[in-house]
């Protein structure tokens, strides 16, 4: 019998509403779900129901609305803002000015001002009836990351990537206090309902609570293992909502200062928290695409929905009326929070048997980061725990699952490596497309032919002890190809020094008879993987006398410029870093890729 396509064209009852989907091939049961219709076009052309507002170019950021719930403002990697009329769905205003990532927006109690921090290290405040810029604020020498203003409206406070809080004064946005809250990286601010306390978040895992009054810590929450992402206080008092990297949404009690609630169902980051004006709900988003609107009276799900790319930030409404969710599709959904019945009892979940068809395999990025700096005796390293800091730091922000380790012995880095490896494996079993790095800063070294990465604290006594005491590169090549990665990058900015010279003395060249300077070229024996050295096969890396190595410095640089492929941003670095100095250094890359990959691609 002869096959013929057949159009399929179901009839479905939704809220009220008849949805009519017609479909060139046959549908699986999963298709039925409540969220693929709720990013199916179809169903944002319904009145009343969920409108997408599409005007930006590149991934959504933040997302806050106007006190008076009239409009809303979306913050993007495209460079701007858009303002949007909320019963339209009309963009009203494109709000031009930044001149990198915009990262951050808050609008002031009032509603007068509206303020957006960028990644250009600026914040500019704008007037919300002209949309004016009324003040560039260029005090940042970091990436602005974070906003809020303070509920009495006196204070605008602002968090950047290199970990400082600044306070500004509203009446003049003139700065009035600036303080460390994190080593590095502040991700996350946030006032409680009274202004009494401030919480901040950051790449070192905690939580600090600061008294307003007199900007002391007054709490410090430890309980996420990896960075925390987002924060927020309840509109009672009552809680704090933290979302991390470790796949965490904790619960705090402002009465106890306690952990009271740990919500696990999670397969990525958690990059948003937010509650709801009356304090019934809380709603989480993260980079596994799922958005979860928990009830605060049981801490129970009552709504769970998978979109098609990850979830970077949500907001309420002040009316309650509407729920605003913004992530890596460009775009913003509008959702009427009467059609979810959130005030249903016990409402529950749709259950997500299988994934949405139709939707693009996504990609995942997972890095480990080690820097090894506190060697013994006279092999001590000034910089690479500052070059571990800083490259987990910008990592992030290019979307990759980063775990850092600084200062590890021998076995904790084979642990760490294993982790690795197994992280990898299991992104790839989930049906990700994995980009995997590597990243090591410290000693390393060549033997016949071989390259080696230096523990802390090894036995090394001859060039015999080398394979034992000492990390293979070749070890790590093969995890990462055994877990079936699409793209394996591995940096090692590890050609410093000779760590054993000073240690033997004047029998260091009975150990080590035929000893080289440098790393060797590695024999790379599959395709898609990139092996970045600090400098040239069997030369000497310089570990800088700045913060960061020269090498790292200009990493930091290019890695974040968009529309270069890794092969141009690497081209780059090599250039920069002969400039600095003054051609001694050249580094150099292996590499075996067969596609093009950006680590920050821009339409």
């Amino acid at each position: 019998m002869e096959n013929r396509e057949k159009n399929y064209i179901f009839a479905i009852k939704l809220h009220n509403c008849n949805l009519f989907i017609i479909n060139e091939k046959p549908m699986k049961k999963s298709i039925f779900t409540l969220f693929y219709f709720f990013i199916l076009p179809s169903l944002f052309a319904q009145e009343n129901e969920i409108k997408i507002l599409s005007g930006h170019s590149d991934d959504i950021t933040s997302l806050v609305f106007a006190k008076n719930g009239k409009w809303l403002v979306s913050a993007s990697q495209d460079n701007s803002l858009c303002v949007w009329n909320i019963e339209s769905g009309e963009k009203m205003k494109i709000l031009s000015g930044h001149t990198d990532n915009v990262w951050a927006v808050a609008v002031s109690p009032d509603g007068k001002f509206l303020a957006s921090g960028a990644w250009d290290n600026i914040i500019k405040i704008w007037d919300t009836d002209s949309w004016n810029c009324l003040k560039t604020i260029t005090k940042h020498t970091d990436f602005v990351n974070c906003l809020a203003f303070s509920p009495n409206g006196n204070l605008l406070v602002s968090g950047s990537a290199n970990g400082i809080v600044k306070i500004w004064n509203t009446s003049t946005f003139d700065e009035v206090k600036s303080f460390s809250a994190s080593r590095e990286n502040i991700w996350s601010l946030a006032f409680s309902a009274d202004g009494n306390y401030l919480a901040t978040t950051g790449n070192d895992r905690t939580i600090k609570i600061w008294n307003t009054n007199t900007w002391q810590t007054l709490h410090i929450f430890t309980e996420h293992t990896e960075t925390v992402c987002c924060v927020a206080f309840s509109p009672n008092g009552k809680y704090i909502a933290s979302g991390s990297c470790d796949k965490t949404v904790k619960i705090w009690s402002t009465e106890t200062w306690k952990l009271m609630k740990n919500l696990t169902n999670f397969q990525g980051h958690v990059w948003t928290v937010a509650f709801s004006p009356d304090s019934k709900y809380l709603v989480s988003g993260g980079f596994d695409r799922r958005l979860t609107i928990w009830k605060i009276e049981n801490w129970g799900e009552v709504k769970s929905f998978i979109d098609k790319k990850a979830i970077t930030c949500a907001a309420f409404s002040p009316t309650e009326k509407f729920l605003a969710i913004g992530g890596w599709d460009n775009t913003v959904k509008l959702c009427n929070l009467s059609s979810l019945e959130l005030n249903i009892q016990n409402n529950p979940v749709e259950k997500q048997n299988d994934e949405p068809q139709n939707v693009d395999i996504l990609e995942k990025r997972i890095a480990l980061v080690i820097g090894n700096s506190n060697y013994k005796n006279e092999s001590k390293l000034l910089n690479p725990k500052n070059d571990a800091d800083s490259i987990s730091n910008v990592l992030r922000q290019l979307n990759f699952e980063v775990s850092m380790r600084n200062d590890l012995e021998l076995n904790q880095m084979k642990d760490a490596i294993n982790d690795f490896g197994n992280k990898v494996k299991s992104a790839k079993e989930e049906g990700f497309h994995v980009i995997s790095l590597f990243y090591f800063s410290g000693h390393g070294m060549q033997v016949d032919g071989k390259n080696y990465l230096l523990p802390l604290n090894d036995k090394i006594g001859g060039k015999e002890d080398v394979p034992f005491e000492t990390v293979d590169v070749d070890r790590i090549l093969a995890k990462l190809e055994a877990s079936g990665s699409s793209l394996n990058i591995v940096i090692l900015d590890a050609c410093r020094s000779n760590p054993f010279e000073k240690r033997f003395s004047s029998q260091f060249k009975s150990f080590f008879p035929d000893f080289q300077e440098g790393l060797a070229q590695p024999n790379l024996t599959s395709s898609g993987t990139l092996i970045a050295y600090a400098t040239s096969p069997g030369k000497i890396a310089l570990d800088g006398e700045g913060t960061n190595s020269p090498y790292i410095e200009e990493l930091l640089k290019n890695i974040r410029k968009p529309n270069l492929t890794i092969e141009q941003v690497f081209k780059q670095v090599r250039i920069g870093v002969l400039r600095r100095t003054r051609e001694v250094q050249l580094p150099w890359e292996a590499n075996s890729l067969i596609g093009e990959f950006y680590f920050l691609k821009k339409k």
